[in-house]
């Protein structure tokens, strides 16, 4: 048995965090980023709510998808004295609450000291998480979750990351780099299982500068979307050591390594039965980071695209009000929302959007390429051509 980190907790110095905090924390005091997204500083003597999308445990999602069933919080302190106490949410709960007898007192310190807490786990908690109620100036470093479980039940994960671009340097140049820092280089379990394959439609790109260390650059036609991305997959399955999955990025995004990194241990830990599953990355608002745009699609019989986690209105009544993932009540219900099928007739048509889709190996080698075509909804045509099971989660 060994215990294993699945999600890292993390202050990410980007542009959502500075400008929707409370995705990553809830405070009463000053959180300062450091020079990695897992180290930071909170500033004063205050309270911070960890129990939020990026830095709550799915504990729900976790037991559901894996082998993982039991879990515990590795902590990494420095500076003054603070209260620790973890909290849970289930179903129907507005707002997480603390659990009880879990409080614990971690001293002052003027070097780094390592805590690791087990986590008490309902089989009704959809999140778990903690509060700190700290005394003064604390850093963070290095501190997350972990699942205990047995090494044989392990799988290997080879994951590349295929992305297809076209004349969009500033964001591809951005991702690459932080694919190479936070992924590839870093002292996570996935890095040397992970590849990037960018496929360069416009074939503007410096390759021989920005390929190296598992990036690949492609010079490529422009085949669109669809050919860019098959042409990724084909990349993939004929690298060196082939991949196990593909995962499929657009270039345009701001992509959040936590994300590509928690994939990967889900992967890793996955059920059998869950094994062919995609896995449906959600889809942020550019200007409003906290909004949740998409978390799963399907396409109605008149070829319409509709959204699956519709829970911020009554069913069938009104457009789609997309919710705010600062949203204690949001975080739970994505989650836990069941659409129905009354509701959404067109659920049996399910798709996961390309710019965050994780698709088994397997799936590619017997359903074969995207369409050659340079069509849009080639994403969809995919998703309603193989009908696989789709993982998502917080935080992806």
């Amino acid at each position: 048995m060994g215990s294993l980190r699945i999600a890292n907790i993390l202050v990410d110095d980007n542009s959502a965090f500075h400008v929707a905090p409370a995705m990553y924390t809830r405070s009463t005091c000053v959180i300062v980023p450091g020079d990695k997204p897992t180290s930071f500083g909170i500033m004063s003597r205050g309270t911070v709510d960890f129990t939020t999308f990026f830095n709550a445990l799915s504990v729900c999602k976790w037991r559901t998808y894996t082998v993982a069933q039991s879990f515990s919080l590795h902590l990494e302190l420095r500076g003054a004295a603070c209260a620790y106490v973890q909290t849970h949410a289930q179903k129907l709960d507005l707002k997480a609450s603390q659990v009880e007898q879990t409080q614990r007192e971690l001293p002052a310190s003027d070097t780094w000291q390592a805590v690791d807490i087990p986590l008490v786990v309902d089989e009704r908690d959809v999140l778990v998480g903690f509060v700190l109620d700290v005394q003064g100036a604390l850093e963070l470093r290095g501190s997350y979750y972990a699942a205990d479980v047995d090494d044989a039940c392990v799988r290997p994960v080879e994951l590349a990351i295929a992305t297809t671009t076209f004349r969009k340097e500033d964001y591809i140049t951005r991702n690459i780099a932080l694919v190479r820092d936070q992924i590839i280089a870093s002292s996570e379990r996935a890095a040397g299982h992970a590849t990037m394959h960018v496929v360069d439609n416009g074939r503007t790109l410096d390759a021989e500068a920005l390929a190296g260390d598992g990036i690949y650059v492609h010079p490529n036609p422009n085949t669109g979307g669809a050919g860019g991305f098959a042409r990724g997959m084909m990349e993939a399955l004929a690298q060196e050591v082939p991949a196990t999955h593909v995962l499929l990025m657009d270039d345009d995004v701001a992509v959040s390594p936590e994300s590509i990194l928690r994939t990967w241990n889900l992967l890793s830990l996955v059920r059998d039965e869950w094994s062919e599953a995609f896995v449906a990355g959600a889809m942020m608002s550019w200007d409003q980071p906290e909004l949740l745009w998409e978390d799963g699609g399907f396409m109605t019989d008149a070829g319409v695209c509709g959204i699956v986690k519709d829970f911020g209105r009554e069913s069938g009544k009104g457009p789609y009000v997309p919710q705010p993932m600062t949203s204690a009540r949001a975080i739970i219900a994505n989650e836990t929302f069941v659409p129905s099928e009354e509701s959404f007739p067109a659920l049996t048509q399910r798709y996961a959007a390309w710019w965050y889709c994780c698709i088994p190996a397997a799936t590619i080698r017997r359903e074969g390429l995207p369409l050659p075509l340079f069509v849009r909804y080639d994403d969809v045509e995919y998703s309603l051509r193989c009908k696989p099971r789709f993982m998502t989660m917080n935080g992806i």
